[in-house]
């Protein structure tokens, strides 16, 4: 019987890097060949394939085209800050209804109260919320 020379194994030392807010069901590093699943951290949900197998470093082959990726709702337009306020905590899956009103008490909310996020800081809505102070 004769042993065999150790050889360098190819392994992935973790998730890409554009693979932010992503979870791996694995502790890395993995050798090349290990399946994982994968998730998103609270507030985000997958997009495309949540199982990828290693090739090597942090790349990764999958079923389809386009990378897995965690879309989540960030928080209010950046624009509304300071005007309209939510209890709402960030971040918060796509497609969430929430409920926003106008920070400063005497002012009137001109748009919906109700809105539905769809990615980052983009809303849904019938008519964008606007505050304006009461007159007279």
């Amino acid at each position: 019987a004769t042993s065999a020379d150790p050889k360098c194994v190819n392994q992935c030392t973790g998730l890409k890097t554009s693979w932010t807010d992503m979870e791996a069901d694995k502790t890395f590093p993995v050798a090349a060949g290990t399946v994982l699943n994968l998730s998103c951290k609270a507030g985000f949900q997958l997009q495309g394939d949540n199982i990828v197998t290693c090739t090597k470093e942090t790349e990764f082959t999958h079923a389809t085209s386009a990378d897995p990726k965690c879309a989540g709702c960030t928080g209010l337009k950046t624009e509304w800050i300071g005007s309209i306020k939510t209890t709402t905590q960030f971040p918060v899956v796509p497609g969430t209804a929430v409920k926003v009103r106008c920070s400063d008490f005497e002012a009137l909310n001109k748009g919906s109260s109700d809105i539905t996020c769809t990615s980052g800081t983009d809303f849904g809505y019938s008519k964008e919320p606007s505050c304006s102070i009461k007159t007279g």
